[in-house]
């Protein structure tokens, strides 16, 4: 069966894509588009419309979103880490691991701000705190890292400190 003009034309729109926002950007140095996927959340969501500037790899800084290109795609994650041979080292806000590090030449701009239900935002990071690290623990079900309450001395009672023979602090003394 052979597919419709419709699919062929929508395919060929898909693979154009990157390289038509990639060329827009690089001729008029701005460029509107809309997010797809949930690397970035909760800066970026999916729907957003991110407003990107042309920005060469060494404008660019830690703690950017910059729009890169990479296998026929184009990705808009945060810079971690810059290399002294000028590679650009990014990751998704969602995700626990780094991109591989892209080449200098296929970064295309960063995206100064997002455009989310008629009100604009910078693409600010989440705050990494210790207690969303503690929050994934204990969603793991991890006896070693599920506190107790302990009514009687009104505040936590981590079970490994009893079993070390630690002395308690202060407050539950």
């Amino acid at each position: 069966m052979q597919p419709r003009s419709q699919e062929l034309l929508t395919d060929a729109a898909r693979e154009a894509a990157p390289a038509l926002v990639a060329e827009v950007l690089r001729r008029f140095g701005r460029v509107r588009l809309r997010a797809y996927g949930g690397s970035m959340s909760p800066a970026i969501r999916p729907g957003d419309l991110l407003n990107v500037r042309r920005t060469p790899a060494e404008g660019v800084r830690r703690g950017d979103v910059v729009l890169f290109w990479r296998g026929g795609r184009l990705f808009a994650h945060r810079v971690v880490a810059r290399t002294p041979g000028g590679m650009v080292t990014t990751r998704g806000d969602a995700h626990w691991h780094d991109d591989p590090a892209v080449p200098a030449e296929d970064v295309l701009g960063i995206v100064q701000s997002v455009l989310r239900k008629d009100k604009m935002y910078p693409p600010v990071a989440p705050v990494r705190s210790p207690s969303r690290y503690w929050k994934v623990l204990h969603t793991l079900g991890s006896p070693l890292f599920s506190p107790r309450v302990n009514h009687s001395w009104r505040c936590c009672e981590v079970p490994w400190v009893k079993r070390s023979g630690a002395t308690r602090p202060d407050c539950m003394r």
